[in-house]
Protein backbone atom coordinates (compact mmCIF):
# COMPACT_ATOMS: atom_id res chain seq x y z
CA UNK A 1 0.00 0.00 0.00
CA UNK A 2 1.26 3.48 -0.85
CA UNK A 3 2.32 5.54 2.13
CA UNK A 4 0.43 8.63 3.16
CA UNK A 5 1.46 12.13 4.03
CA UNK A 6 2.74 12.89 7.52
CA UNK A 7 -0.27 12.73 9.82
CA UNK A 8 -1.02 16.46 10.04
CA UNK A 9 -0.64 16.96 6.30
CA UNK A 10 -2.82 13.98 5.49
CA UNK A 11 -5.60 15.49 7.57
CA UNK A 12 -5.57 18.60 5.36
CA UNK A 13 -5.22 16.58 2.19
CA UNK A 14 -8.21 14.39 3.08
CA UNK A 15 -10.36 17.50 3.51
CA UNK A 16 -9.73 18.84 -0.02
CA UNK A 17 -12.29 16.71 -1.91
CA UNK A 18 -15.01 17.96 0.43
CA UNK A 19 -14.65 21.47 -0.94
CA UNK A 20 -17.18 22.69 -3.49
CA UNK A 21 -16.33 24.75 -6.53
CA UNK A 22 -18.76 27.36 -5.19
CA UNK A 23 -17.20 27.50 -1.73
CA UNK A 24 -14.09 29.54 -2.38
CA UNK A 25 -13.98 30.85 1.18
CA UNK A 26 -13.80 27.34 2.65
CA UNK A 27 -11.03 26.41 0.23
CA UNK A 28 -9.13 29.60 1.09
CA UNK A 29 -9.50 28.96 4.82
CA UNK A 30 -8.22 25.39 4.47
CA UNK A 31 -5.09 26.51 2.64
CA UNK A 32 -4.52 29.40 5.02
CA UNK A 33 -4.62 26.86 7.85
CA UNK A 34 -2.30 24.45 6.04
CA UNK A 35 0.22 27.02 4.83
CA UNK A 36 2.80 26.73 7.62
CA UNK A 37 3.42 23.00 7.06
CA UNK A 38 2.46 22.66 3.39
CA UNK A 39 5.97 22.55 1.93
CA UNK A 40 7.19 20.06 4.49
CA UNK A 41 4.14 17.84 4.08
CA UNK A 42 4.29 17.67 0.29
CA UNK A 43 8.05 17.36 -0.14
CA UNK A 44 8.39 14.69 2.54
CA UNK A 45 10.00 11.54 1.13
CA UNK A 46 6.84 9.53 1.84
CA UNK A 47 4.89 11.80 -0.51
CA UNK A 48 7.25 12.67 -3.34
CA UNK A 49 5.43 15.62 -4.87
CA UNK A 50 7.08 16.19 -8.26
CA UNK A 51 4.28 18.00 -10.10
CA UNK A 52 6.09 21.37 -10.06
CA UNK A 53 9.23 19.89 -11.59
CA UNK A 54 7.29 18.06 -14.32
CA UNK A 55 5.45 21.25 -15.29
CA UNK A 56 8.57 23.42 -15.24
CA UNK A 57 10.44 20.99 -17.48
CA UNK A 58 7.54 21.08 -19.96
CA UNK A 59 7.67 24.89 -20.11
CA UNK A 60 11.44 24.84 -20.64
CA UNK A 61 11.15 22.28 -23.45
CA UNK A 62 8.61 24.42 -25.27
CA UNK A 63 10.08 27.86 -24.65
CA UNK A 64 13.71 27.85 -23.53
CA UNK A 65 14.57 31.48 -24.37
CA UNK A 66 15.76 33.79 -21.63
CA UNK A 67 13.56 36.32 -19.87
CA UNK A 68 10.30 34.41 -20.29
CA UNK A 69 7.32 36.04 -18.54
CA UNK A 70 5.32 33.37 -16.68
CA UNK A 71 2.15 33.29 -14.60
CA UNK A 72 2.08 30.65 -11.86
CA UNK A 73 -1.69 30.29 -11.42
CA UNK A 74 -2.51 28.73 -8.06
CA UNK A 75 1.08 29.23 -6.92
CA UNK A 76 0.48 28.35 -3.27
CA UNK A 77 3.67 28.62 -1.22
CA UNK A 78 5.83 28.91 -4.33
CA UNK A 79 7.04 25.38 -4.98
CA UNK A 80 6.29 25.77 -8.69
CA UNK A 81 7.96 29.17 -8.80
CA UNK A 82 11.17 27.65 -7.46
CA UNK A 83 10.97 24.83 -10.02
CA UNK A 84 10.36 27.34 -12.83
CA UNK A 85 13.40 29.41 -11.87
CA UNK A 86 15.54 26.27 -11.81
CA UNK A 87 14.28 25.14 -15.22
CA UNK A 88 14.15 28.51 -17.00
CA UNK A 89 17.04 30.36 -15.43
CA UNK A 90 17.38 33.31 -13.09
CA UNK A 91 16.20 35.85 -15.68
CA UNK A 92 12.74 34.29 -16.00
CA UNK A 93 10.10 36.71 -14.72
CA UNK A 94 7.38 34.99 -12.71
CA UNK A 95 4.12 36.34 -11.32
CA UNK A 96 2.05 34.26 -8.92
CA UNK A 97 -1.65 34.13 -8.07
CA UNK A 98 -3.41 32.20 -5.33
CA UNK A 99 -6.53 32.33 -3.18
CA UNK A 100 -4.62 31.92 0.11
CA UNK A 101 -2.97 35.06 1.44
CA UNK A 102 -0.97 33.04 3.97
CA UNK A 103 0.44 30.87 1.20
CA UNK A 104 1.25 33.98 -0.83
CA UNK A 105 3.17 35.37 2.14
CA UNK A 106 5.32 32.23 2.19
CA UNK A 107 5.74 32.35 -1.60
CA UNK A 108 7.10 35.90 -1.28
CA UNK A 109 9.83 34.66 1.05
CA UNK A 110 11.18 32.37 -1.69
CA UNK A 111 12.14 35.49 -3.67
CA UNK A 112 11.35 34.02 -7.08
CA UNK A 113 8.26 36.11 -7.94
CA UNK A 114 8.03 39.59 -9.41
CA UNK A 115 4.43 40.13 -8.31
CA UNK A 116 1.98 38.10 -6.23
CA UNK A 117 -1.79 38.49 -6.56
CA UNK A 118 -4.75 37.22 -4.57
CA UNK A 119 -7.01 35.42 -7.04
CA UNK A 120 -9.84 32.90 -7.07
CA UNK A 121 -9.26 30.72 -10.13
CA UNK A 122 -12.93 29.76 -10.22
CA UNK A 123 -13.62 33.32 -11.42
CA UNK A 124 -12.10 35.43 -14.23
CA UNK A 125 -8.53 36.60 -13.67
CA UNK A 126 -7.75 40.30 -13.34
CA UNK A 127 -4.85 40.11 -15.84
CA UNK A 128 -5.14 41.54 -19.35
CA UNK A 129 -5.36 39.36 -22.45
CA UNK A 130 -2.17 37.92 -23.91
CA UNK A 131 0.23 39.10 -21.21
CA UNK A 132 2.27 35.98 -20.50
CA UNK A 133 4.58 33.84 -22.58
CA UNK A 134 3.65 30.88 -20.41
CA UNK A 135 1.02 30.04 -17.81
CA UNK A 136 1.51 27.20 -15.35
CA UNK A 137 -1.15 25.68 -13.10
CA UNK A 138 0.11 22.92 -10.80
CA UNK A 139 -1.73 21.14 -8.00
CA UNK A 140 -4.90 23.16 -8.45
CA UNK A 141 -6.89 21.28 -11.09
CA UNK A 142 -8.01 18.34 -9.01
CA UNK A 143 -11.10 17.09 -7.22
CA UNK A 144 -12.72 19.74 -5.03
CA UNK A 145 -10.73 22.68 -6.33
CA UNK A 146 -11.64 25.21 -8.97
CA UNK A 147 -12.69 22.87 -11.80
CA UNK A 148 -11.98 23.25 -15.52
CA UNK A 149 -14.35 26.17 -16.17
CA UNK A 150 -13.44 29.00 -16.34
CA UNK A 151 -9.91 28.23 -15.14
CA UNK A 152 -8.54 26.66 -18.32
CA UNK A 153 -10.05 29.27 -20.62
CA UNK A 154 -8.75 32.05 -18.39
CA UNK A 155 -5.25 30.57 -18.48
CA UNK A 156 -5.49 30.57 -22.28
CA UNK A 157 -6.84 34.13 -22.37
CA UNK A 158 -3.91 35.66 -20.49
CA UNK A 159 -1.34 33.76 -22.59
CA UNK A 160 0.22 35.44 -25.63
CA UNK A 161 -0.22 33.92 -29.08
CA UNK A 162 2.35 31.16 -29.45
CA UNK A 163 2.76 30.90 -25.70
CA UNK A 164 2.34 27.70 -23.74
CA UNK A 165 -0.14 26.67 -21.06
CA UNK A 166 1.05 23.81 -18.85
CA UNK A 167 -1.20 22.30 -16.19
CA UNK A 168 -1.30 19.20 -14.06
CA UNK A 169 -4.69 17.54 -13.72
CA UNK A 170 -5.10 14.67 -11.30
CA UNK A 171 -5.53 11.63 -13.51
CA UNK A 172 -8.57 10.28 -11.64
CA UNK A 173 -10.63 13.41 -12.42
CA UNK A 174 -9.39 14.16 -15.96
CA UNK A 175 -12.49 12.70 -17.62
CA UNK A 176 -15.05 12.54 -14.82
CA UNK A 177 -14.75 16.21 -13.78
CA UNK A 178 -14.86 17.64 -17.29
CA UNK A 179 -11.23 18.58 -17.89
CA UNK A 180 -10.87 16.43 -20.99
CA UNK A 181 -14.10 17.81 -22.45
CA UNK A 182 -13.08 21.43 -21.82
CA UNK A 183 -9.70 20.90 -23.45
CA UNK A 184 -11.44 19.45 -26.50
CA UNK A 185 -13.71 22.52 -26.64
CA UNK A 186 -10.74 24.86 -26.47
CA UNK A 187 -9.07 22.97 -29.29
CA UNK A 188 -12.18 22.72 -31.45
CA UNK A 189 -12.92 26.45 -31.21
CA UNK A 190 -9.41 27.29 -32.37
CA UNK A 191 -8.13 28.74 -29.11
CA UNK A 192 -5.27 26.26 -28.68
CA UNK A 193 -3.44 23.34 -30.14
CA UNK A 194 -2.98 20.50 -27.68
CA UNK A 195 0.57 19.20 -27.62
CA UNK A 196 0.32 16.64 -24.85
CA UNK A 197 -2.01 14.97 -22.38
CA UNK A 198 0.58 12.49 -21.13
CA UNK A 199 0.39 10.77 -17.78
CA UNK A 200 3.37 11.70 -15.58
CA UNK A 201 4.45 11.15 -11.98
CA UNK A 202 2.74 13.57 -9.59
CA UNK A 203 2.85 12.27 -6.00
CA UNK A 204 5.57 9.88 -6.96
CA UNK A 205 6.13 8.03 -3.70
CA UNK A 206 2.43 7.20 -3.53
CA UNK A 207 2.19 6.03 -7.15
CA UNK A 208 -0.20 8.87 -8.05
CA UNK A 209 0.02 10.22 -11.60
CA UNK A 210 -1.39 13.33 -13.22
CA UNK A 211 -2.21 14.34 -16.75
CA UNK A 212 0.40 16.84 -17.87
CA UNK A 213 -1.61 19.10 -20.14
CA UNK A 214 0.44 21.13 -22.61
CA UNK A 215 -1.41 23.57 -24.90
CA UNK A 216 -0.12 26.26 -27.25
CA UNK A 217 -2.14 29.46 -27.67
CA UNK A 218 -3.15 30.08 -31.27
Amino acid sequence: MASKLPQAGQAFFDRIPAQSNTEAERCRDLYDEWASTYDRDLTDASHGYVGPQEAAKAVARHNPQSGLLVLDAGCGTGLSGVALKEALGADAVIDGADISTRMLALAAKKEVYRNLHTADLSTPLAMDDGVYGAVVCVGTLTGGHVGPVPALRECVRVTASGGVIVATVKESVWTTDGYEAEVKRLESDGSVSVESTASVPYRQAQGVNAILLVMVKR
